[in-house]
């Protein structure tokens, strides 16, 4: 045995990487200490009665600096909880989730995800001082929930509102009268809430765990309040997840493009209409009579409803199926948000050890650096090159560009939407002055004629009251 160091012992400075790969590539106990590289061809074989034995392929991929950065970050991530804590300002400030996102994702893959989602849970439950301030503003259980809705789900959403969405894209003019638009309506709203609560076993399972949990831990920080878990978990269900589908289908997958503005209309108050059902408040307008008993009569299904959806009070062990690429695209993700974020996170971390394996996570070395001893048909079988690490960096960056442009859009799309919105509510505002300025013109006309009739008999009666000259100089 030569007195280099071999590639299987990596140095004291990589020590913890390589025990970190063991860990996740080995199958059984630890073989014993392999020769070099060189002669693991012709020394390695494996019998019937042997366990399994790594491949030289795998022990490259174990020694690639580029996969032990990458599982030392995982392991970093998962294990200091203080590197969570150090991103808790980001996610919150995390516009489109990307961050939120590639962290519930390297969670899930390290069997943690239900961890990381109750310590969120949790804490914002602890925190809250009433029952009407929970989940209310943006907090990281707001937004590792929405991440679930959107990954776990979109085909529930399709079986139930997607044929509204269908049916309300089919209005091909626009309903002046209210009540004519309301009657239109209602039978829709009927179907959607009746398929709600006929096929809650259609709801995955792991979106009932997680509101049941949160039911049961709200109804033991606040055992006075009636019906605060109850409360919480409408207010998460419809307004957090089914209403903003309703609102903006083209962004749950329900719709290809924004519906037409007669469909807007309709769905914008379907959503109105389930929003005041999940609170239990009635429509304040007198006009709406329909509408509040349509909301009067719903109430007791949905009671039902809410208590057989969430009777499930333990979170699930497993939330979503993480793939390797998805994990690895993930860390590299974090890895690029940690770098741009290096002195923000390294003053929040407060362990020494903490702090010192953050800035070797940073250090751009441990994620592209090439191994430097490859011999035999060993160099042919590197996972990364300069030329595919260079692709990768271009496709991370092509990803980072499209998360810009699709949230650009979608702030475009919000302010269309407002623009329409502005633009509909003064073409009624004109058509109701036109209206009244017909109206008022012709009551002006009719004034008109009837102060010339008048003006015609004030001139009949001075004529008849005037008396001729000449009888009055005879008198």
């Amino acid at each position: 045995m030569s007195s280099r160091k071999s590639p299987m012992n990596g140095g004291m400075k990589s020590r913890s990487f390589d025990n970190v790969s063991s860990n996740i590539e080995r199958t059984g106990p630890s073989p014993p200490r392999s020769p070099p590289l060189n002669q693991l061809n012709s020394s390695l074989r494996l019998s019937h009665n042997s366990l399994p034995i790594q491949t030289p392929e795998k022990l490259n991929v174990v020694q690639n600096p580029v996969f032990r950065g990458r599982t030392f970050l995982a392991e970093f991530l998962t294990k200091d909880w203080g590197a969570v804590t150090a991103l808790s300002e980001l996610i919150l400030n995390d516009e489109n989730n990307a961050l939120t996102e590639s962290l519930l994702e390297v969670f899930e893959a390290s069997n943690k995800g239900k961890k990381l989602l109750t310590w969120a849970i949790s804490k914002e439950i602890q925190s809250a001082k009433s029952v009407s301030t929970i989940f209310r503003d943006t907090n990281e259980a707001v937004k590792f929930l929405a991440v679930l809705y959107h990954k776990l789900g979109r085909k529930y959403l399709e079986s139930v509102v997607g044929s509204l969405v269908r049916s309300v894209t089919s209005f091909d003019k626009e309903v002046h009268d209210k009540d004519l638009f309301v009657r239109k309506i209602l039978p829709l709203a009927n179907e959607l809430l009746d398929r709600l609560f006929s096929n809650i076993d259609s709801c995955p399972s792991p979106l009932r765990r997680i509101l049941g949990y949160i039911k049961t831990q709200i109804t033991m920080k606040f055992p006075d309040v009636p019906d605060a878990g109850q409360t919480i978990v409408c207010y998460l269900f419809f307004s957090r997840f089914l209403n903003p589908a309703l609102v903006s289908p083209e962004l749950y997958g329900l719709a290809e493009e924004r519906p037409p503005l007669v469909a807007q209309r309709a769905l914008i108050l379907c959503s109105k209409l389930i929003q005041n059902l999940s609170t239990g408040m009635e429509f304040e307008d007198t006009r709406d009579d329909d509408l509040n008993r349509f909301v009067r009569g719903k109430l007791p299904n949905l009671r039902s409803f809410i208590d057989n959806f969430a009777n499930l009070e333990e979170m699930p062990e497993r939330l979503f199926h993480v793939s390797t690429q998805v994990n690895q695209a993930a860390l590299i993700k974090i890895s690029n948000i940690m770098k741009e974020n290096k002195s923000k996170i390294h003053s929040v971390l407060t362990r020494s050890d903490s702090k010192m394996s953050f800035l070797q996570i940073v250090n751009a070395e441990l994620f592209i650096q090439q191994p430097t001893e490859t011999t035999g048909n060993n160099s042919n079988a590197t996972w990364f090159n300069k030329n595919k690490r260079r692709e990768r960096e271009k496709i991370g960056l092509l990803h980072d560009r499209v998360d810009r442009n699709e949230v650009t859009i979608r702030k475009l799309q919000e302010q269309v939407q407002e623009q329409r919105e502005n633009l509909e509510v003064n073409r009624k505002a004109i058509y109701d002055l036109t209206e009244n300025n017909k109206k008022l013109n012709a009551e002006n006309q009719r004034k008109n004629e009837e102060v010339q009739q008048l003006w015609e008999i004030v001139k009949q009666l001075q004529q008849s009251l005037t008396l001729p000259k000449d009888i009055t100089h005879n008198e």
